[in-house]
């Protein structure tokens, strides 16, 4: 009787020491995969340096994006068509995209996010991700596309064939470029005719600068061949478009004839004699 109870207590005693170790091995089991699983970042530019240097992407659907980045894009990202939307596993998102709307129309963009869905902003590279825009490209106009061929949207839902060419060419990472010369329309309704790209750059450094007056008409304006284009209303900028459609390859603007008369938003005309002083204009209303 004694030996069996011996027994009994010895079996006992080696069915609970196996029950500790194999505790103790599968803690250590989870632990490690759990060490060796995540990538650790320490901070936005990590993630983003991670999100550069993987060589593990893959492309995922737009609905297959946590919610908090597919409300991201949908309401700050509105400019902007998807041309692919890929994973790193363990680190995050990358969403790169075509400006379709806007001052910053046909230039790429990309918008990144951690594995939760959370906006990393790219500081490295400032004008990326959400963007404010003070004019708008006036339909209809061109872009001439990566491998030459043309696209023209007549309308905003014609944006959906620039999404479409890169759908149709995945390996594309050139972005389009912008047939000029396009006609600019800024928030508060004036427009402005913009000739090449070097003007459009201008055009968009310029949105830190609030427009408060527009030209009076009639004014005239040289172009480069010496001719003089006279605006008697704001119709008459066709002219000056037409000019540049009968004049292929020529990049240079127009310039002002002086004196012109401005009028400011509070309705207040004054006359100005040069360039320099409209340049000075210019910067009093910032």
């Amino acid at each position: 009787m004694k030996t069996t109870n011996l027994e009994n207590r010895l079996l006992k005693g080696s069915i609970l020491f196996l029950t500790i170790t194999a505790l103790l091995m599968t803690t250590l089991l989870f632990t490690s995969c759990s060490e060796t699983s995540e990538e650790v970042i320490g901070s936005e530019t990590d993630l983003i340096s991670a999100l550069d240097n993987a060589t593990n992407r893959v492309a995922i659907a737009f609905n297959e994006l946590p919610p908090t980045a597919q409300n991201e894009l949908k309401e700050n990202f509105e400019n902007d068509e998807i041309i692919s939307t890929t994973q790193v596993p363990n680190v995050g998102f990358r969403i790169e995209m075509v400006t379709t709307e806007g001052s910053w129309t046909t230039e790429m963009n990309q918008a990144n996010f951690d594995t939760a869905g959370r906006f990393v902003a790219n500081e490295r590279r400032p004008r990326q991700g959400r963007r404010r825009s003070c004019f708008r490209i006036a339909f209809p106009f061109s872009v001439t596309m990566p491998d030459a061929s043309v696209i023209t949207l007549a309308s905003r839902s014609d944006k959906s064939l620039i999404r479409q060419w890169y759908a149709d060419n995945p390996s594309a990472t050139a972005k389009p470029t912008i047939v000029f010369p396009i006609e600019i329309e800024y928030q508060d309704g004036t427009t402005a005719t913009i000739n090449s790209q070097a003007e459009l750059e201008t055009a968009r450094t310029e949105c830190k600068t609030v427009r408060c007056f527009d030209l009076v008409y009639p004014f005239s304006v040289t172009m480069p061949d010496a001719s003089v284009i006279t605006l008697q209303t704001r119709d008459d900028r066709s002219l000056i478009k037409q000019w540049y459609r009968d004049n292929p390859g020529v990049n240079q603007r127009p310039t002002l004839v002086f004196p012109v008369d401005i009028e400011y938003q509070d309705g207040t005309v004054i006359t100005i004699n040069s360039q320099d002083e409209l340049n000075a204009a210019k910067n009093n209303c910032s």
